[in-house]
């Protein structure tokens, strides 16, 4: 037997004489009135799924169902007359250590409340399960805090651990260095290997990363594939010493993908603090910075932050994106994609996300990657995200007329133009200029744009959907606080996070969750989407687990909005928003 609950000595007390387990009928009164009834209570208890004891106020067993046999002893043990071991609390729920079905150690949750139990004070005592419960939560946890690729810190906990960082650092008076890391023609790695090879590099820097790493530092992922090292009680000296150990270390390791040797160079930022930088933005911008620099200067190398030179450049490259964007939304150069929806259901393919994208001025196509944080930081995302609003609507007035069927579109929102009031005044007057049907537009919301702003999120959701537009939560499940939104946010559908789904056929972990997620889903009835679905066996598995629509490129890859559905007119341009990616 594994725990020690109940005391092994009878009592002695010859007041309190001990009866034998179920030869005297409760009278109960008071609080435990619910449970009075001869023979029914016993009935009631051996048919609970929880454990439950009663004691008297020494904390002798009086009752106990073979619940609680099984939780708190050996199988057969007779413990009425012992005493229960655990403090005992009224009014809150407690943890303590039970055993479960196998006899393992496992987590109890237990509630005592003071009854009348045979005309004397006594305690009622129930004690349910709760170790999957836990695990559950636990495994949110975990993944709200690290990237589910690569198992260090994502981006969101890392800055809160650099912000605290910086606190303790000005506090105590020393320095500490923010390493920036990239690997260097990344993308030539996925061009010619395949994005599935490039994961598995990622994964193998990362714990090539971890071996550098001693106590105090803190490792994260930035996205894609640089990586942050934050290293405490560091002074310039220590920084070099450790960047120059890690570029000679990776230079040096074989590393395999897709069952080939490849060998990979690094570059290297650094930015220290409080020289370079005294707030997490500041380092944090300033080691980027410094990455990119090191690049510029040939790779395979490592670069402290120069403030004077490289502030000149960056603020020109920006000053230059920024010209380019708001040409863009003047001069046709915005481009939309569309990525088709298919219905599980039916098998059909009526919904398509909107993508952004922009042409540069030799009429090559960007990404949003190469613009988006440029346009954010210079407040330009709500005229492109009113630009993707008016397209949208008009799309949608001419698919009303070359088509019988209704099609649906569905975009990204930005932070900034949920917390404007205009911008919802600007949806309904497209709107009403229209013949468009409200619901065929779908606003799609991320969860990084609600947190900042729960309350205006609220309101432009109810608003937004009062005019029959429907509203959608992305990267759902990405975060602990997911679960928070869905009693708190009106949303009809809930995308499910993409990396999630896209490694849901090689985890056992992320098809647990799932299967949570689709239970609570169907709970508060909502739909869900399924995003990165890139082969058939991940299809089967999101039908299986009955999402009810999957994007991704086992669907169909994104392309031309005027391609894809048979549009011949180029949109005119206005001032507007825009999808991501």
């Amino acid at each position: 037997m594994s725990l020690d609950t109940l005391n092994n000595s009878p009592s002695q007390n010859p007041q309190h004489p001990v009866p034998e387990r179920k030869k005297s009928e409760p009278a109960l009164t008071g609080s435990s009135a619910a449970l009075a009834g001869k023979g029914a209570f016993f009935n009631i208890a051996e048919k609970s799924s929880a454990g439950i004891v009663i004691t008297d106020q020494n904390k002798i067993v009086r009752f106990i169902n073979q619940k609680a046999e099984q939780m708190f002893a050996d199988k057969g043990q007779n413990l009425i007359g012992k005493v229960f071991r655990y403090p005992l609390k009224t009014g809150e729920a407690s943890e303590i250590e039970i055993l479960d079905a196998n006899g393992r150690s496992a987590i109890g949750e237990m509630e005592v409340v003071q009854i009348i139990w045979e005309k004397e004070p006594a305690y009622f005592i129930s004690v349910r399960d709760v170790s999957d419960r836990k695990c559950f939560e636990s495994q949110i946890e975990y993944i709200a805090r690290h990237d589910l690729l690569t198992h260090v810190f994502n981006r969101c906990y890392f800055e809160t651990q650099l912000e605290q960082a910086l606190v303790r650092a000005s506090a105590s008076k020393s320095e500490m260095a923010l390493l920036c890391l990239d690997i260097d023609n990344f993308r030539d790695i996925n061009n010619t290997c395949g994005y599935q090879a490039g994961d598995q590099l990622i994964v193998q820097l990362a714990y090539l990363l971890k071996k550098f790493i001693k106590a105090g530092d803190i490792l994260g992922r930035l996205g894609g594939d640089e990586f942050l090292l934050l290293m405490p009680n560091t002074d310039f000296a220590l920084a070099k010493e450790k960047a120059l150990h890690i570029i000679e270390e990776i230079r040096s390791h074989a590393f395999t993908v897709s069952t080939k040797t490849v060998n990979i160079t690094i570059s290297v930022g650094v930015a220290m603090s409080p020289e370079h930088g005294s707030t997490a933005e500041e380092l944090l911008s300033h080691t980027d910075i410094a990455m990119y620099q090191a690049k510029q200067e040939g790779r395979n190398r490592f670069s402290f932050f120069l403030p004077d030179e490289k502030w000149h450049l960056e603020v020109e490259s920006r000053v230059e994106m920024v010209k380019q964007i708001r040409q863009a939304l003047t001069s046709d150069k915005f481009v939309l994609y569309a990525q088709p929806i298919k219905d599980l259901t039916n098998d059909k393919i009526y919904r398509y996300e909107l993508l952004l994208r922009m042409k540069d001025e030799e009429g090559k196509v960007m990404l949003p990657a190469h613009f988006f944080t440029v346009a954010e930081d210079s407040g330009l995302m709500p005229e492109i995200d009113r630009w993707v609003v008016h397209q949208a609507i008009e799309i949608l007035g001419r698919q009303s007329s070359m088509v019988e069927n209704k099609i649906q579109l569905q975009f990204n929102v930005s932070t900034r133009s949920l917390i404007m009031p205009e911008f919802l005044s600007f949806i309904k007057n497209e709107l009403s200029t229209s013949h468009v049907d409200p619901s065929s537009l779908v606003l799609e919301i991320i969860e990084t744009a609600i947190i900042p702003n729960i309350y205006q999120t609220q309101k432009f959701i109810k608003t937004i959907r009062t005019l029959g537009c429907r509203v959608a939560l992305d990267n759902f499940g990405a975060r602990f606080s997911s679960f928070y939104y869905l009693k708190y946010l009106p949303v009809d559908y809930f995308k499910i996070e993409g990396n999630f789904i896209k490694r849901l056929a090689r985890s056992s972990v992320n098809q647990h969750l799932l299967q949570n997620i689709m239970e609570m889903a169907k709970t508060v009835k909502k739909k869900t989407f399924a995003e990165r679905v890139e082969d058939e066996t991940t299809l089967r598995m999101v039908r299986h687990y009955g999402i009810d629509y999957a994007q991704g490129y086992h669907i169909a890859r994104p392309a031309l909005v005027s391609e894809l559905l048979g549009e011949k007119k180029t949109p005119r341009p206005i001032y507007g928003y825009g999808a991501r990616r």
